[in-house]
């Protein structure tokens, strides 16, 4: 009787976790869903990888990105975005609002790397950007203009 019950116990707790789990996903997928724009494509937004194809209008490699190209991933089920930026790796929390990216306790590496305009991708980032998607490319806007445009990495 008592293995059992302890049995029943475990049983009941795992189906908790998995389901606490679930609900975690759903509700920031359905955060995601608030705009039309991205509702439609938000499994193909998280768990990417997205590289940085253009930034202010221009090939990264124009403006400085030389050693590493930037890269963002989404993570729905952790609430977590990572990536690097140019120059060094960073991660923290995230939050979509409708469209719009907010990200909270990001922290990274501090490498120095001359002429890598890292800071300013970061700040991008930080500033709550309009996300959207638009024929498989991963735009983030300010003030109605796209500042930051991403592709899928190849995996």
């Amino acid at each position: 009787m008592k293995k059992i019950l302890i049995l029943s116990s475990l049983v009941l707790t795992l189906v908790a976790c998995k389901t606490a789990q679930n609900t975690s996903a759903s509700s920031a997928l359905s955060a995601i869903g608030a705009s039309s724009a991205l509702s439609e494509n938000s499994t193909f937004l998280m768990g990417n990888t997205w590289q940085l194809e253009s930034y202010k209008g221009k090939a990264p490699q124009d403006v400085g990105f030389t050693l590493k190209t930037p890269q963002i991933t989404l993570d729905s089920t952790k609430h977590t975005i990572s990536g690097n930026d140019g120059c060094n790796s960073f991660g923290g929390a995230f939050k979509l609002a409708g469209d719009t990216l907010k990200m909270a306790s990001v922290m990274s590496t501090k490498m120095y790397c001359n002429g890598v305009p890292d800071t300013d991708f970061i700040s991008i980032l930080s500033n709550n950007p309009t996300l959207s998607i638009d024929d498989n490319k991963l735009m983030l806007s300010q003030n109605n203009t796209v500042i930051l445009i991403f592709s899928l990495k190849d995996k």
